[in-house]
Protein backbone atom coordinates (compact mmCIF):
# COMPACT_ATOMS: atom_id res chain seq x y z
CA UNK A 1 0.00 0.00 0.00
CA UNK A 2 3.11 2.50 -0.28
CA UNK A 3 2.62 5.21 -2.34
CA UNK A 4 -1.38 5.49 -2.27
CA UNK A 5 -3.39 7.75 -0.41
CA UNK A 6 -4.78 5.66 2.40
CA UNK A 7 -1.28 5.82 4.13
CA UNK A 8 -0.20 9.48 3.33
CA UNK A 9 -0.13 11.71 5.71
CA UNK A 10 -2.47 14.15 4.22
CA UNK A 11 -5.59 12.46 3.31
CA UNK A 12 -8.50 12.96 5.04
CA UNK A 13 -11.26 10.35 5.46
CA UNK A 14 -12.86 11.85 7.48
CA UNK A 15 -13.45 15.87 5.53
CA UNK A 16 -15.06 14.31 2.68
CA UNK A 17 -19.16 13.90 2.41
CA UNK A 18 -19.59 11.22 0.62
CA UNK A 19 -21.86 8.17 0.08
CA UNK A 20 -18.80 6.09 -1.13
CA UNK A 21 -16.19 4.74 1.69
CA UNK A 22 -13.28 5.01 -0.57
CA UNK A 23 -13.29 8.51 -0.80
CA UNK A 24 -11.55 11.41 1.13
CA UNK A 25 -9.68 14.86 0.26
CA UNK A 26 -6.22 15.36 -0.11
CA UNK A 27 -4.55 18.20 2.40
CA UNK A 28 -1.60 18.58 1.13
CA UNK A 29 -2.35 21.80 -1.22
CA UNK A 30 -4.73 24.82 -0.08
CA UNK A 31 -8.35 24.66 -0.78
CA UNK A 32 -9.23 25.71 -4.38
CA UNK A 33 -12.14 27.93 -5.18
CA UNK A 34 -15.01 27.25 -7.16
CA UNK A 35 -18.43 28.14 -7.46
CA UNK A 36 -21.64 26.56 -6.31
CA UNK A 37 -24.11 27.23 -8.37
CA UNK A 38 -26.33 25.54 -5.88
CA UNK A 39 -26.22 27.85 -3.13
CA UNK A 40 -25.08 31.08 -5.84
CA UNK A 41 -21.52 31.59 -3.88
CA UNK A 42 -17.95 31.17 -4.02
CA UNK A 43 -16.69 28.35 -1.95
CA UNK A 44 -13.41 26.71 -1.45
CA UNK A 45 -12.83 22.70 -1.59
CA UNK A 46 -10.16 20.23 -1.00
CA UNK A 47 -9.40 17.73 -3.75
CA UNK A 48 -11.28 14.87 -3.92
CA UNK A 49 -9.48 11.57 -3.93
CA UNK A 50 -10.18 8.01 -3.72
CA UNK A 51 -8.02 5.96 -1.43
CA UNK A 52 -6.41 3.81 -4.05
CA UNK A 53 -5.30 7.06 -5.27
CA UNK A 54 -1.41 8.09 -5.36
CA UNK A 55 1.01 10.87 -6.40
CA UNK A 56 4.23 12.05 -6.25
CA UNK A 57 3.79 14.31 -2.90
CA UNK A 58 2.87 11.22 -0.99
CA UNK A 59 4.11 11.18 3.00
CA UNK A 60 3.92 8.63 4.95
CA UNK A 61 1.43 9.14 7.98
Amino acid sequence: MTGMCLTCEFFDPQAAQFDEPDKGTCRRNPPSATYDFETDEAVTVWPTVDMADGCGEWRQA
